[in-house]
């Protein structure tokens, strides 16, 4: 499967007013936490600004989205974490108990290493991909 190039990004990139507005679509944070979202996002190096202030992915964020792939999680997908929002403000409001909450979102957590220890073909591709990107060590 052939996974995201620079150029393939080349026409989606979004400017920071774009990727907010995509994040308030999915009601992915808040007005006063998408912000730090983004900082986040660029003080981890998994995406950088260009030259017309547009956001772009970096190696490693591509490298961490074909890892995630290739174990078959859905990590970087928008409605996680938009699920994830809406799930703790039904907490908030007294629609779900906080205990069924936390419980779902460890189920779902607990898939990553599953998923890593079941898939050791898919670890170590990724992880060489990686290392050919002078990511991790060989």
């Amino acid at each position: 499967m052939m996974f995201a190039s620079r150029h393939l990004f080349s026409n989606m990139l979004l400017s920071e007013a774009d990727l907010i507005s995509a994040m308030d679509k999915n009601k992915i944070g808040t007005d006063a936490t998408m912000h730090a979202h983004i900082d986040t996002i660029l003080q981890r190096k998994y995406a950088e600004r260009d030259h017309n202030g547009r956001m772009r992915p970096t190696q490693l964020g591509m490298a961490l989205v074909q890892a995630y792939a290739a174990l078959d999680l859905q990590l970087w997908k928008p409605f996680l974490r938009a699920q994830m929002e809406k799930d703790l403000n039904d907490v908030a409001a007294g629609l779900k108990n906080k205990e069924q909450m936390c419980a779902m979102a460890r189920l779902e957590l607990l898939r990553v290493p599953v998923n890593a220890i079941s898939d050791v073909k898919a670890v170590a591709a990724a992880r060489k991909a990686l290392a050919i990107k002078g990511m991790v060590p060989v």
